[in-house]
């Protein structure tokens, strides 16, 4: 009983009272107790019980509305859902020099999700701040001495997991995370492939995609990186250091200037077979989020 009250979905007042007085005297014997009790389930059914007498009785149309209004706040009592799963707004991602990135997502991304973008900033992000300069220049994030990363600063419009989501699948659009510490001719720990996350729900996501798009070049459902590893780093964010005003929209600025980045694909490809995708949907399904209370 004990098991079927923390598992179960809908679980109605009669059955449980009905439950409860049949199994009590073997569980006196084996001294297991409920974490509820039976005066309080009869209380709750005659409180019921009294109200819905009141609904039938009464003739007055707003006494009834009243009346049915108290037994549906009754029954939402009884079942709480969860609302969703906060994340942060803040986005930092290292994908070699930062000048493509933000090129990309804040246009092209913004034109498959308009106005998700709040703001966005390039600039540099260490790893590990306490081996890293405190306000370094851009040529000396590029030379490898500072301990940064470049990366591209991001502020979501209400962010959620399901657009956080697809921002690192489009992040694994436009460059190769197979590369370690380069990008193309950028060759440097500064060129990394980086995304550093903000809470626990952007580091959750963050590790599943990473994971996800490992098992699909493993299985070649993804062919068009250099090599077969992934060496996306994922690592919580330090703080943000703004490069200088030369390098903010540099591309928008210089159109004809070489850049590493480029569509690897039109689309992302699912991640999962079907087989995986009707497993994942079972096991989200069972982990359904409800709350009982008495």
């Amino acid at each position: 009983l004990e098991s079927a009250h923390r598992s179960c979905k809908i679980v109605t007042l009669p059955i449980l009272l009905h439950a409860a007085q049949a199994l009590s005297p073997t569980m006196k014997k084996l001294r297991i107790t409920l974490p509820f009790s039976l005066s309080q389930i009869n209380k709750e059914k005659q409180d019921s019980n009294d109200r819905n007498s009141n609904c039938d009785s009464t003739e007055s149309t707003k006494e009834n509305s009243m009346c049915n209004s108290s037994s549906s706040k009754t029954k939402r009592s009884l079942f709480k859902k969860k609302g969703p799963e906060k994340i942060s707004s803040k986005v930092s991602l290292g994908a070699g020099c930062f000048w493509g990135p933000e090129e990309f997502i804040m246009k092209d991304f913004q034109q498959r999700f308009p106005g998700s973008i709040k703001r966005g900033k390039v600039g540099f992000m260490a790893p590990d701040p306490s081996k890293a300069m405190r306000n370094p220049t851009y040529d000396q994030v590029c030379s490898g001495v500072s301990g940064h990363v470049e990366v591209v600063h991001l502020e979501l419009n209400n962010p959620t997991p399901e657009l956080y989501e697809e921002l690192l699948k489009f992040f694994y659009l436009i460059h190769d995370p197979t590369t370690k510490d380069r990008q193309g001719l950028d060759i440097g720990p500064a060129f990394a492939s980086y995304i550093f996350t903000t809470g626990e729900e952007q580091e959750r996501i963050a590790r599943r995609i990473v994971n996800e798009v490992q098992l699909a070049v493993s299985r070649a459902r993804i062919i068009w990186y250099e090599g077969k590893k992934i060496e996306t780093i994922v690592a919580p964010a330090t703080r943000f250091v703004q490069a200088e005003r030369i390098h903010q929209r540099y591309l928008e600025k210089h159109p004809n200037v070489h850049c590493n980045h480029y569509y690897r694909a039109d689309y992302f490809p699912s991640l999962q077979s079907e087989e995986e995708n009707l497993l994942l949907t079972q096991e989200e399904s069972a982990d359904e989020s409800f709350e009982f209370r008495i």
